[in-house]
């Protein structure tokens, strides 16, 4: 038996597809999560960073923000150099 509701929102919202043109999108959705990881990790590092040091507020958020800038810019830097070997990879194989 299917629920009223279930088949509703099926015919609202459609099924999510494993791929798109080629490409897994589980494995595009992951290497998303790279350049937001690189900037949490600096953030992370800089606010790490100015409370072991015990520095002033405003040296303390000049620090978190060289850091952030430099985890962005690092996670830019690798989606950048490492983006044909990604994409290769989340090439979908097909069977014949």
């Amino acid at each position: 038996m299917v629920k009223p509701r279930k088949t509703f929102f099926q015919k609202i919202i459609p099924p999510k597809p494993a791929e798109l043109q080629g490409y897994s999108l589980n494995r595009i959705m992951i290497f998303g999560l790279i350049l937001p990881a690189f900037v949490f990790l600096g953030l992370f590092l800089g606010i790490h960073l100015s409370f072991s040091l015990g520095l002033p507020v405003n040296i303390a958020f000049i620090v978190v923000a060289l850091w952030t800038f430099t985890g962005f810019a690092f996670g830019t830097f690798i989606l950048m150099r490492y983006t044909p070997k990604l994409i290769k990879y989340a090439e979908v194989k097909r069977k014949c």
